[in-house]
């Protein structure tokens, strides 16, 4: 099946490829600067621009890997006020801009976190000794 090409596509053909790609950079950049997004969008930007997988994030935020997993899919549609509270702790900032919109430049503003250290086995954990 021949995939179409949409105008924008057919017009950067002719032009040179430095060209198309500072075009192409111009347009992301401007999309991106634009563009709200949603509490599972701003969880996956937030996770990804500071490096840490679901796991990493969801261990830092205490919460259950399988949630941050659900929530970025958009399965979860009505968390629970205490897994907001985590999430909007975790990435430094309150219930009501984690749930309202905003764009990426105002998300990257909040401070960044560290990846989190792996327990070690037969280490101390939670106090207690394996």
């Amino acid at each position: 099946m021949a995939k179409t090409r949409s105008n924008i596509e057919n017009l950067l053909s002719m032009l040179p490829h430095e060209q198309q790609d500072e075009i192409m950079r111009g347009i992301r950049a401007m999309i991106v600067a634009t563009v709200t997004f949603r509490m599972r969008d701003k969880v996956k930007l937030y996770r990804m621009e500071h490096g840490l997988t679901q796991a990493d994030f969801a261990r830092c935020a205490n919460l259950d890997r399988g949630f941050v997993q659900r929530l970025e899919a958009g399965v979860v549609v009505d968390p629970l006020l205490s897994n907001v509270l985590k999430l909007a702790t975790m990435m430094g900032c309150t219930i009501d801009e984690l749930l309202d919109d905003h764009t990426r430049e105002e998300l990257l503003a909040k401070p960044t976190i560290s990846k989190p250290r792996k327990a070690r086995e037969g280490g101390v954990r939670n106090g207690t000794e394996k």
